[in-house]
């Protein structure tokens, strides 16, 4: 009985493969572009297009937004977009 199940996963598992390698398209993983998140972000975080663009010039995760956006619970933090403009503002002030 152990012989017939393991010849059934065997069997299966082949004929999972042969479908999957016959499918258009099944070779190419299916990726988020970084623009899609970075859309999710700026509804998600009510940032403006400016904010992403200084976020991205940062090099910021929009995936990792979310520890810097809780000011509510932690009032020591300051809200997202006024955080990423001060950081913007320290790292590409010129001083003159």
């Amino acid at each position: 009985m152990f012989e017939l199940h393991s010849v059934r996963k065997i069997r299966d598992a082949r004929l999972a493969s042969d479908i999957v390698e016959n499918m258009p398209g099944a070779n190419t993983p299916k990726l988020i572009p970084k623009d899609a998140l970075w859309e999710e972000a700026r509804k998600r975080y009510r940032l403006s297009r400016k904010h992403v663009r200084m976020a991205k010039a940062l090099g910021m995760n929009p995936k990792s937004l979310g520890k810097l956006a809780n000011h509510k619970q932690e009032p020591w933090k300051a809200p997202l977009p006024v955080f990423i403009e001060e950081c913007y503002r320290k790292r590409f002030e010129k001083e003159g």
